[in-house]
């Protein structure tokens, strides 16, 4: 699934057909992830999201994006300026931890920043690239800002609950945590990992079997509808 073909190609009978199988297929599914992460692997020039910007979006090592956000442009056969009734859509490129945060508004067209209305403005889509190294130093900044805050007064071990905790290591993309995540990787070092609540995520190992990507979110999507969620007390 290359989510800049979907937003950029152009518009041709090939790629009209693809995303309509792709959104026949999505509204096909009994249960969908609300939200969908992919872990891809480091290797070649991509290594690292210091130039993970200078690199093309379908080879960066991870791409998160919500299914809601892709399935609606599937569900347009033109082009997506179209979609959007003739005006570009507003796509947040976001890089980096909380400490090393990195983030650029792109239009579909040009790659420029579009003007400060659409800026301030909520996003037609959010994309955030990360590699192994942002996640850690994320977790580093955030307990020097508890060690601050502890310092001046301002925090307290009665303040500190499930809910300050789940609002502090809050995605800071603003992403709730991934339903479906995909796993490129043999392993993954969770703690080294953007630090989402992983406690209720299902996790899909793509393996050698997968052809491609694309071939690769299909099967873990079919794989997502058949799971039966059980809640405990």
């Amino acid at each position: 699934m290359d989510v800049q073909e979907l937003l950029l190609g152009e518009d041709t009978v090939e790629l009209a057909d693809k995303r309509q199988q792709l959104s026949d297929f999505l509204l096909s599914l009994p249960q969908r992830p609300e939200n969908f992460a992919v872990i891809l692997p480091e290797t070649g020039e991509c290594a690292g999201v210091d130039r993970a910007l200078s690199c093309d979006v379908g080879s960066v090592e991870t791409l998160c994006a919500t299914v809601g956000d892709i399935e609606h442009r599937l569900k347009q056969s033109k082009m997506v300026q179209r979609a959007f009734g003739g005006s570009m859509p507003n796509i947040v490129l976001e890089s980096g931890s909380r400490a090393t945060k990195r983030e650029r508004n792109l239009t579909a067209d040009t790659g420029t920043s579009p003007d400060s209305n659409r800026r301030d403005s909520k996003p037609d889509m959010h994309v955030s690239l990360w590699s192994h190294d942002d996640g850690f130093p994320a977790l580093v900044e955030l307990s020097k800002e508890l060690a601050g805050r502890a310092k001046s007064g301002m925090l307290s071990s009665k303040s500190v609950d499930e809910s300050f905790a789940a609002t502090m290591l809050e995605d800071p993309a603003g992403h709730a945590h991934p339903d479906l995540m995909l796993l490129y990787d043999d392993l993954v070092c969770v703690p080294e990992f953007p630090p989402w609540q992983l406690q209720n995520t299902e996790v899909f190992q793509i393996g050698s079997a997968a052809k491609s990507l694309g071939d690769a979110v299909v099967r873990a999507l079919t794989s997502y509808a058949k799971i039966e969620k059980r809640w405990g007390k």
